[in-house]
């Protein structure tokens, strides 16, 4: 087949605990294939999309995470590669079917259910890895009729837009926009608490426990990051993208309140955060705002790590770093004492933000 038939498809992954579905559109735009990934109210666009030879290929954007499949008609099907920390890979089998007026869309349940337990509200959980350790989270879910959608809070990010469906007391939810891939099922249990079983991709996996409770915070649970000398200033020498060598302590920054963020391009969190700075930048740095981003990762290609850099800028907040992991953490333990004030900007996780800062 030369070409994909366009329209809506229910797309999987297939994860360790089953399969992780997530809408997808193909449409043609200016006589080009694009894909939309759609999960509850997101809609992910990726225009990055080849199509030859029986086979469409897509770039995810911001990632270097990818999409091969073959065409059959209306069906596609092939791998989504995931880039993890260290350059290592995740190849996950992907299917795709053209959703058909008949059939009508759905998620995990193709015949609905009338009478479901209901999510709705603010869940207390709790997340056991395999290696027994245990992780504070915040549940939030919406509910109408047998559809759930929602996302799981967590002291280190949220679980992206989950979309699911309840069928009877049990419930699935899934996510998958190009980032990281996520599967819940869940039961309720007769004293109306949750149990069941998260996957995040090919490698994590917990044990899901939660019971209601409308006060459920994470507040207290974060990481506290801070220096570990307190008497210390914190500082850094770094290049940017052009290749210039630019520290904390440079006079243009003397005297500034100057926002320094490190995310990693692999975390869809630290592409939110990206995106809310840029605003935040246009509208402080004319009126002496400095600002600093450290893009963390373990590089595969120097070149394809600027495009992820730009791409998180919007082309507004220019100044975002491009690192090696190992070299950040050698050059971090040999810096000297800053002379200007800083600031350290930390989003929580209701995107307000919060900062440790010292004088």
């Amino acid at each position: 087949m030369d070409e994909p038939q366009t329209g809506r498809y229910r797309a999987t992954l297939q994860l360790p605990g089953g399969e992780a579905p997530f809408g997808l559109e193909v449409r043609e735009e200016n006589k080009r294939f694009v894909l939309y990934l759609e999960n509850a109210s997101e809609r992910t666009r990726v225009a990055n999309v080849t199509v030859a030879d029986g086979e469409l290929t897509a770039v995810f954007p911001g990632y270097e995470n990818s999409l091969k499949a073959r065409m059959y008609g209306d069906r596609l099907e092939g791998n989504v590669t995931l880039i993890k920390d260290r350059s290592k890979e995740q190849v996950i089998p992907f299917e795709a079917r053209l959703q058909g007026k008949k059939d009508g869309a759905y998620r995990f349940y193709k015949e609905p259910l009338t009478d479901n337990a209901d999510l709705a509200g603010r869940w207390e959980m709790t997340l056991t890895g395999d290696d027994g350790k245990v992780g504070a989270a915040v549940a939030i879910f919406e509910q109408q009729h047998d559809r759930v959608t929602g996302t799981v809070m967590t002291p280190t990010g949220d679980h992206r837009f989950l979309e699911g469906q309840v069928h009877g007391d049990e419930a699935q939810l899934s996510t998958f926009a190009g980032g990281l891939a996520y599967l819940y099922k869940v039961k309720v249990n007769q004293h109306g608490e949750l149990e069941g079983e998260m996957w995040q991709g090919l490698a994590s996996h917990s044990k899901v426990k939660a019971r209601r409770d409308q006060n459920a915070t994470l507040e207290g649970k974060e990481p506290d990051t801070q220096l570990k000398d307190a008497t210390s200033r914190f500082d850094f020498t770094f290049r940017d993208l052009d290749g210039n060598e630019v520290s904390l302590h440079d006079e243009k920054f003397r005297n500034k309140v100057v926002v320094v963020t490190l995310g990693g391009s692999w975390c869809p969190n630290c592409h939110d955060e990206a995106t809310f700075l840029v605003p935040f930048y246009e509208e402080y740095q004319p009126k002496g705002g400095g600002d600093r981003g450290a893009d963390v990762r373990a590089s595969r290609r120097v070149r394809s790590g600027r495009a992820r850099c730009a791409w998180l800028s919007q082309g507004s907040w220019h100044r975002v770093h491009d690192l090696d992991r190992r070299r950040f953490r050698h050059r971090r333990s040999q810096q000297s004492l800053a002379d200007a004030d800083w600031r350290l900007w930390l989003p929580d996780h209701d995107c307000r933000g919060s900062s440790r800062h010292s004088s």
